[in-house]
Formats: C-alpha cells, structure tokens, sequence
C-alpha cells in the first residue's frame, strides 16, 4: 500500500521559474489558450498541487494542475498559489491518477502513461496497480496495452504521441484487431480526422485483412477513407483547401446541402461552402456508418453525417445523409458527385438557411426560433 501522504494545510505563492512539469502530463494549444483566457477573467480559484523535486534541491515537481501551470505561464505570471505535499514517486502518480481521473481533458492515454509508471517503478504487477488506483486488473492491462499500439518505426514519435492522445482506451482495443502495423496507424489517423466512434471503428477494424499483405482493394479503400477524413477535418477546420484538393477539376458537381437543392460545379460549390462557414460560429461533424463500395475506377460511399452547428447563441444538431461518388483520374481517386440529405427534415438547418440565398446570420436566428 502507498504511504501515508502528509499534506501541508497552507496554500502558498511559489515561483513558477521553480516549477518542473511532469512528463507524463499532456496539453493541447488550444485547450492552454482557453485556460489561459479564464485565469485572467477570474483569477486562480484553486491551488495546484507540488512536492518538493526529488533530485532538484530548491526545486518543485507538479503533481496535479499543470495545465493551471502552462496557463500561468501563459499568461506571464512570476508565481501560483501552490499546496505542497510530502509524496514519494508512487505516492505523487496515484495522487496525479486520482485527482485526474474524472476529469474530461484527461484522456486514456495520459491514464495509460500513468498506470504503466507505477507498472515500472518498483514492478507492481496489473493486480496490486489496480488494487492502488480502485480499478479492475481488465481496466489497467487495457490502457496499458495501448502504449503497444504502434511499434517503433510506425510514424514519427510526435505524430504517434498526438495520434494516442486522441484515441479512446475502445478505440484502441478495435484497432489492435488490425495485425499490418502501418495499416493500424493508417487506420487510426483515419479515425482521429473523421470523428470516429467506437462501433464505426470496429466495423473497419474487423473487415482489414489478417497479416501483412494489403490488397489492392484495401489499398483504395484506405486512400478513399484518407480522403473523407481530410472532408470532415477541413470542415471541422473551417479550411477547405485540404477538402478540394481531393475534388476532380473536370467532372465534378454538388447538390446544394441546403433547399432549395441546386447542382453546382467545383468553382461554385468552393463559393457557396466557404459562405456556409464564414456565417456560423462554431461548426463539428462527425460520422457514422460509412459503407464504401468500389467497382474498377469507381466507388461510392455512404456515411451520416452528425453536425452541430452554432448560429449565435443558438446551437442546432442535425443528422445528414450523405453519398460521395469517387472515379480514378490520372491512377488517383478524385470525388465527382457528392449528395446530401436530411435524416430528420424537421431539425435541418437548411430548412431554415434555404429560405434566402445568401441568408445572414441575425436573420436565419430569428428564422430559428419560429
């Protein structure tokens, strides 16, 4: 069993010049951008967590709270409100697992991170690290098996780290199914660009061939999944420069997303797409259920498209329908069709966007709440 861990009941100012992160902890950009922004707002509401640094005299370590640290110095700040414990090394890793577990930033892999430290610490077994953290030895042998995924040599260590990072502990179990190595790491960059979940990722896992000859027909089917992950994260993005770079110049048209449903070529669906993004505030989708058939130098796919949309201070969530028709150019897949339409006619936005051919954002608001 851990020691006993000695807290010290006051919370003090320490210098962040005097602060080490730990490794294990990871951060987004983004996610320290919004941080940042709420500590000058609002101020420090609570203190990180520090012990004193086990090889650096006169230095601290974090323990929890080093995202309020990178925000801090983010911001520019000399010094954070601080409470400092006694800890040894597997004392301060269950504090960290503990305190984070519940938390929503905290992704699976930073808990795998920290499961396979106490794993390789004093070489505590699955059974006494689930017996430490108050989780099943299935739990702890699960996320672990995720620092496995993909063998050295699979990507660049950077992308990898930022690849599990965004994977779920399920995502990693369905894409373990996959023996090809590079087809793994292929297929999860794919999962991570479309917005995956869990059961759509199983349906591709369990349809990859066994051992480590891809097809030709697997081949083209990962390159048309390539190419719909790079749709959805250019439209996640609000660029759509990776989005048409995929689009044939020749052969292409679009059905408008939005009644009334107009057929439009490739210069412009660019027009009309870009529009569409430059009037709403936030945009995500996501999909579901994609089926992509393939016949020579043609193939369809079919998938629903999960949108939420933010118009203001309205939030709307439809579910689309979509089929994008794919033909080899020049030995390439390029789109040549894509079609879209309503699950749900009734909550799609286009019923409200579509009564006006360029409609402002004030006014599809007002349309929004009839």
């Amino acid at each position: 069993m851990p020691q006993t861990i000695t807290r010290c009941v006051v919370v003090t100012k320490v210098p962040i010049s005097t602060i080490d992160a730990p490794a294990h902890r990871l951060k987004t950009d983004q996610e320290i951008e919004e941080l940042a922004r709420s500590l000058g707002r609002h101020g420090q509401f609570f203190p990180i967590r520090l012990r004193e640094h086990p090889s650096k005299p006169g230095r601290y370590e974090v323990i929890f709270g080093n995202r309020r640290l990178a925000a801090a110095k983010r911001m520019g700040w000399s010094d954070i409100n601080a409470e400092i414990v006694k800890a040894s090394d597997e004392d301060a890793l269950i504090m960290a697992f503990s305190e984070n577990i519940d938390r929503k930033d905290f992704s699976d892999y930073e808990k795998a991170l920290v499961l396979h430290k106490l794993n390789a610490l004093k070489g505590k077994t699955i059974d006494e690290i689930a017996a430490l953290v108050n989780k099943s030895p299935s739990y702890v042998s699960q996320h672990i098996s995720m620092l496995r995924l993909f063998p050295d040599g699979v990507g660049e260590p950077e992308e990898v780290t930022g690849l599990l990072q965004l994977l779920s502990e399920r995502h990693a179990r369905a894409l373990a199914k996959i023996d090809d190595p590079e087809e793994r790491f292929s297929t999860a960059k794919f999962a991570v660009k479309a917005s995956l979940g869990v059961r759509e990722l199983e349906k591709i896992c369990n349809r990859s061939p066994k051992g480590k000859i891809r097809t030709t027909a697997q081949m083209n089917e990962n390159e048309i999944r390539t190419i719909i992950a790079d749709m959805m994260a250019g439209l996640n993005s609000k660029d759509l420069s990776q989005f048409f770079r995929h689009i044939s110049k020749r052969y292409f048209t679009m059905f408008s997303r939005f009644p009334p449903f107009n057929k439009m070529r490739r210069e412009e669906a660019m027009d009309y797409l870009s529009n569409i993004l430059r009037q709403i505030s936030s945009y995500r989708v996501k999909i579901e259920d994609l089926d992509i058939k393939i016949f020579q130098n043609f193939a369809y796919a079919t998938f629903y498209e999960l949108h939420r949309i933010g118009i203001l201070s309205k939030v709307v969530k439809t579910r689309t329908r979509a089929t994008v028709i794919f033909a080899k150019e020049d030995g390439t897949w390029k789109i040549v069709h894509e079609h879209w339409s309503s699950a749900n006619p009734s909550e799609l936005l286009g019923s409200i966007s579509g009564k006006l051919e360029n409609p402002e954002p004030a006014t599809i608001k007002r349309l929004a709440v009839q």
